[in-house]
């Protein structure tokens, strides 16, 4: 995207051709309007220039990016940890090198780079992927002493085959049990666990994929609950 102020000089640099053209006609100056145009032409290849040469490369980028990755896994703990709010703020232009880094041989940065590309939301047992997006709109969650009810609704381009086998191995780190799994048009899974239940539906869009988790209590958690 052009810089708006690089912009503005230039369409001044042309306004003012006009009134030098103009001007030179007037008050006899030597330059011809061809000139004139070559330098103003000159002008703007320099600032087109210096706009190129202020963006960082696709190859910088990627080279910033493998470093603080390689800074995961840092004997400072100081380090690491700068290592890892950079890479939280490089956003999604990381999620590529992140996906790379689970395969590294230092189990430190494969640590790291998954707890980078994954996030709880607000149930603390339901893994989701990085890629996702919360739509806070189609989301709602209830908070009672105990527990926590509802549904969280996601999107993001991700695809249908990879996003089952991760709630396949991630619920079951979090000890949920996999129940049942129903698929097309839209995939459907069942997990549970003592007194909970989660259901997870992903359904795949021309543009994106959209995840809606949902969990309950069981009855008796949730007439305890209410009973409190």
């Amino acid at each position: 995207m052009r810089d708006p102020f690089n912009n503005g000089a230039r369409t001044m640099t042309h306004g003012g051709y006009a009134a030098v053209v103009a001007i030179a006609a007037i008050s006899g100056m030597g330059a011809s309007a061809n000139e004139i145009r070559r330098i103003d032409t000159d002008q703007t290849a320099a600032l087109e220039d210096q706009e190129r040469r202020s963006k960082p490369t696709d190859q910088a980028v990627e080279q910033q990016i493998r470093s603080l990755i390689a800074g995961l896994d840092s004997p400072s703990f100081a380090s690491r940890k700068q290592a890892n709010r950079d890479l939280v703020s490089r956003g999604k232009v990381a999620i590529p090198y992140l996906v790379e880094a689970l395969g590294e041989k230092s189990s430190e940065v494969r640590l790291r780079a998954h707890l980078l590309l994954t996030d709880y939301h607000d149930f603390e047992d339901v893994l989701v992927p990085l890629e996702l997006q919360v739509d806070k709109g189609k989301s709602f969650v209830y908070h009672a002493p105990g527990f926590k009810a509802g549904i969280i609704s996601l999107s993001g381009r991700v695809e249908v085959e990879s996003l089952i086998r991760f709630f396949e191995n991630q619920m079951a780190k979090d000890n949920w049990r996999l129940m049942s799994v129903f698929k097309a048009p839209r995939t459907i899974m069942f997990f549970n666990k003592p007194n909970r239940s989660c259901i997870i539906i992903i359904t795949e869009k021309q543009f994106k994929t959209e995840v809606d988790v949902c969990v309950v209590p069981t009855m008796e958690e949730e007439e305890s609950a209410l009973l409190n």
